[in-house]
Order: C-alpha cells, then structure tokens, then sequence
C-alpha cells in the first residue's frame, strides 16, 4: 500500500474521530407539583413584568408589579390571599418615577427601578430612604431596570446591575462596539459608582447589527450573562472584575437570530425579528444546581389575529432548555400556543413556576393569578 494512500486512511479516520458530537433533542417529561391559583382585587392586573418569589421555612410569598394597581402587590402562597402592598406615589416625598422593576432584598430594603435611571431604596410599609441616580461613564444610560431575568443585586453593601444597551444604538460604528460598559456597581456607605470591566467583545456586530441586551444571573463571586440574539454566555468575576470564561449555548435548537446591515424602516425589524427566535432570559435554580434558558421560537405572523408589536412582545411558543452546572445541555420542554407566560417564570424550592395565565391565550381569566410548579424528571427534589 502506498505512502499516499495510508496518508488518506489516515486523515479520513483522523476527521470522522474528531467531527463535533452532535447534540441530540432530549424531550423531557415534567410533572405538575401543585397549581396556585389566586383571586385579584378588582384593580390588580395578572399581566406582570416583574415577578420574585420570596420564601422562609414556613411560608412562601410572591410579590408581583404590574399595570395596575401603582406599587407592589406581596400575596401569600399558602392562604392564596394578597398578604401586603407597597403603595408607591408619583408626588411627596416619598414619589417615584415611571416604576419598571424592583427587588425585594429584606423589610428594610426594597429596590426599586424607574425612568429615568434612578433606584429608589424603599422599606416594605412604602417610605423612601434615598435615590440613586445610575449615571454612565462612557455613554447616556436612558434606564435601568430590574426584571425577572434581569435582577439588581445587593450584597455586601453594593448593588450590582447592568445597561446591556448602546444608548446611540444606530449611529455606533462596528469599530466602537466593545468600547462601553455594561455592568456596574453602586457602594451604598461610599454613594460611588463604578463601571465594570464588562465590554462587549471586538468584532460583535461583525455579521450584522443587533441588540446587546443581555439577562444575568448572581451565582457567588459571578455574574452570568447570556445575550437574546448571540450564543455567548459570559462568566464575569466581581473581584476579579473582568470576564473570566466565554462559552456558547449548545443546543440541539438552530438558533437564528435577526441582524441588521443597516436601520430597518417599517416594519420591517418587527417582521425580521419574528422571522427568527430570541433568548427571553435565563434562571438559575439553586436548590437543583441547575439552569434554564428561556427561548422564544420563530413565528408566522400570518397564523395569528394579533398585531405585529402584540406578537414580537408576547410569542406563542417558548422552550426551556435545562443545562447543568457546566452549562450542558440536559434536556428541553415545549410550551405552545401561550399555554404559558415565558415572561413568567421563577425558581422556588418545590420546583419552577410557570404563569398559565398568558393574556393571549384562549382560557385567559383576568380575575387570577396562575402558576403551575412543575418537576422535571431526572432533577432531585426536597419532597
């Protein structure tokens, strides 16, 4: 046999061993734990943009900020009754602005976000101790706020959050795209704020234009993030403050998403942007050391009596991808036709709370707050 011919063998084995192993779907079967459903006074809203859960030994708590009423709704979970509110004002000296977010830390402490970029520190009975103006050092920052899957967190006297925005989105060239920063952290004895070493990569929008907005989850001296248009989940060190691992969300899903080579006009982002899917966000379960990724599917505009703003802001369909402690993927559920509120969900002991009450969906009740606390097979619980 010729030279030439072991060389060929050879490399034809060489690449058939060293071709990327191939993620396979996992269909996970889940069970459902228990359904919470609670009934609403008649100014509270179930369509809500923050939700935290909040639990001791003995009992659990949701909180939840919604259209209406103006402030904090805090309902008991075992009683299934509203338990407290946190009455906020726009005027007096106890006023905010435009609220779009919060995070209850204790009785004492209770963040909360507005427009424009200010946290306000409020105690559990509604009374301001003090405003901080969130201030960039290299660019306007229009808001901060914190979500479901973008919390402000408080530790060790300091709040860390994030602007995973370019305020001047647009008019910033390809070049300049890594020059901002993203994460910041505010000392609450100091009253000093201090940008992050967190910037976006060179060469980010080399492939086309797209939002950097990013969700974060605290885990010790880290900050995880994944973006919802790129596969990149960075691990950020907050005494190290700079990024200490990147890695890309496999999963057995193509994921496409919508980029731009210039400023669409129209409606032509919306109709691109349903065209593919997007990362809604990403929680980390503690109790099963575990995380799930949130991902809305394309959709056909064309299928559905909505309006195209109505579909980009609330899609249909929605996967959660579970990966382990290593970022591997485990396996995955399908949630269709608004069967479930991807706006919605949170991690508590018993297991992950899903919203059943999606306001697009056919069964809609804008009387309750639903959740379902389901169980994943293969995943160890308390009870």
């Amino acid at each position: 046999m010729s030279n030439s011919l072991l060389f060929i063998i050879a490399l034809f084995f060489f690449v058939a061993c060293s071709s990327p192993k191939e993620t396979k779907v996992i269909n996970l079967k889940y069970s459902i734990e228990e359904q919470i459903k609670i009934d609403l006074d008649s100014v509270s809203t179930p369509i809500n943009y923050c939700v935290q859960l909040l639990e001791t030994d003995s009992c659990r708590f949701v909180a939840t900020m919604g259209r209406t009423p103006f402030g904090i709704n805090i309902y008991n979970l075992e009683t299934k009754k509203k338990a407290h509110q946190i009455k906020l004002s726009s005027d007096g000296i106890d006023k905010v602005g435009v609220s779009n977010g919060f995070f209850i830390q204790s009785a004492d402490t209770v963040l909360i976000t507005s427009v424009p970029a200010i946290v306000s520190i409020f105690d559990i009975n509604g009374k301001k101790a003090r405003d901080i103006k969130i201030e960039g050092s290299d660019q306007y920052v229009q808001t901060i706020s914190s979500s479901n899957y973008r919390p402000l967190i408080i530790e060790n006297q300091k709040i860390y959050g994030a602007y995973p925005f370019i305020t001047k989105h647009w008019e910033t060239s390809l070049k300049d795209v890594s020059k901002y920063q993203h994460l910041f952290e505010y000392d609450l004895v100091k009253s000093t704020i201090k940008w992050l070493n967190y910037s976006l990569p060179v060469g980010f929008w080399d492939s086309g234009i797209f939002s950097p907005e990013f969700s974060l989850i605290s885990k010790g001296d880290s900050i995880v993030t994944v973006f919802s248009r790129d596969l990149r989940i960075n691990v950020f060190s907050k005494s190290q403050n700079k990024i200490i691992s990147t890695l890309d969300l496999d999963t057995p899903e193509k994921m496409e998403f919508a980029k731009y080579q210039e400023r669409p006009y129209g409606d032509e982002g919306v109709i691109k942007g349903l065209e593919n899917g997007v990362i809604k966000g990403m929680v980390f379960d503690k109790y099963r050391n575990v995380y799930y990724v949130i991902f809305e599917l394309p959709t056909n505009p064309e299928l559905y009596q909505l309006s195209l703003l109505q579909l980009y802001s609330n899609r249909p369909d929605f996967k959660v991808f579970v990966l382990d402690s290593n970022f591997e993927y485990r396996g995955e559920v399908l949630f269709k036709n608004y069967s479930a509120d991807q706006r919605e969900l949170f991690v508590g002991r018993k297991g992950l709370y899903v919203s059943r009450n999606n306001q697009n969906n056919i069964d809609f009740d804008e009387n309750y707050l639903i959740y379902d606390v389901i169980r994943f097979e293969g995943l160890d619980y308390e009870d």
